[in-house]
């Protein structure tokens, strides 16, 4: 007997993402000031949580779902899904409203997990063609329907169970699972490195992207359009006096969002014995982003509410020290968070695309005797 498929999170690190995932709203700082906005992105990743076991168990499945039929007036039938039919409808139609207004000629502006993918488009023509009759109870439609629907309900049961089962399937799951395991694991070794190195770091947090009340800034909030952005803001720092000498390492994250689009976090650290010389760095940074660099296209993004879930404040710094562990367990929490998110989904961007990063390990500092 093949062994059965594995859940792509534990029951806890479900439970973390749900938590991290915070209700409360962002504020959006562009050129014309600060507004508040709610987003849902945090409703987007629940989705996709709630639908992922519901997808797991139904690979498990060995027969497809079904539904019971009440006449109506002859011809004419009502349609009642059985338990597995309501909770896979469920699953897609979640799924369906995170990627389904992105797609445009089949092809989804995000990139769903390989296991949700195969289900997604599995049950697509099924879904697409009689959603609203398989569950809505009032909806009535000809008992010669009937007969299409059975056929695309196998149809779909056949294609998603051949497709996680087969030999690529496999490969694909193993190499996502692989992949973020290793960015995960990568980026918190370097953290790891970096307070082994010094004794306090000062972090800055900065959530970049572009104002949603601009439409040509949406229009062009692209993944070719930030890496670039990201490019003159980080990677001239040498030539540019606001980028101190002591910046002793970096990570950035690029995500994609139904309403703000790409946008990236981006974490810098310095050497926290000068912590004085940066008080002003956030202020600045956000200038340069909105008017320099984006010609007041640019916003920053902050997240306001429960602490709970606000473990990393964006577009402000703080200092930590090596000795303050509960602290750097909520820098590896959130940094965890950023990498699990793009386990369920990510972008669709080029093969060679790169949306996550980090600096070179430190080099320990230099201790000088008298």
């Amino acid at each position: 007997m093949a062994r059965p498929l594995e859940p792509t999170f534990t029951p806890a690190q479900q439970e973390e993402l749900r938590r991290l995932a915070s209700d409360d709203h962002l504020v959006m700082q562009d050129a014309k000031g600060a507004e508040p906005m709610r987003t849902s992105e945090p409703d987007q990743l629940r989705w996709l949580l709630n639908a992922e076991p519901i997808v797991l168990a139904h690979s498990h499945s060995t027969t497809p779902p079904s539904y019971r039929t009440h006449a109506a007036s002859p011809p004419l039938v009502s349609l009642e899904p059985d338990a597995a039919l309501k909770k896979i409808g469920y699953a897609w139609q979640h799924i369906h409203a995170v990627i389904g207004p992105f797609i445009m000629d089949e092809a989804p502006a995000k990139r769903l997990a390989p296991r949700l993918d195969a289900f997604y488009r599995a049950y697509k023509p099924l879904m697409e063609a009689y959603q609203y009759s398989l569950f809505n109870a009032e909806q009535v439609l000809h008992e010669d329907i009937c007969q299409d629907i059975d056929r695309l309900l196998k149809e779909g049961f056949d294609q998603y169970q051949q497709a996680v089962r087969s030999p690529e399937m496999k490969r694909a799951i193993k190499h996502h699972q692989v992949n973020h395991n290793r960015n995960r694991l990568s980026m918190l070794r370097y953290l790891d490195a970096l307070f082994e190195a010094y004794p306090s770091l000062y972090v800055l947090h900065l959530d970049l992207g572009y104002s949603v009340y601009s439409p040509r800034a949406a229009i062009r909030a692209t993944y070719p359009r930030l890496r670039k952005d990201l490019k003159t803001l980080f990677y001239a720092r040498h030539a540019n006096p606001m980028w101190k000498d002591d910046l002793v390492g970096h990570i950035w994250k690029i995500e994609d969002a139904p309403e703000r689009r790409f946008h990236a976090h981006l974490l810098l650290f310095y050497d926290g014995t000068t912590t004085d010389h940066h008080r002003e760095d956030a202020e600045q940074l956000k200038n340069r982003w909105i008017e320099e660099i984006t010609h007041q296209e640019g916003a920053l993004y902050e997240r306001k509410g429960d602490p709970a879930s606000v473990l990393v404040p964006e577009n402000t710094g703080y200092l930590v020290s090596r000795d303050d562990q509960e602290a750097i367990d909520h820098l590896k929490t959130y940094l965890t968070y950023l990498i699990r998110v793009s386990q369920l989904f990510g972008q669709e961007t080029h093969r060679k695309a790169h949306v996550f990063a980090k600096g070179h390990a430190p080099r320990r500092p230099t201790t000088h005797t008298e």
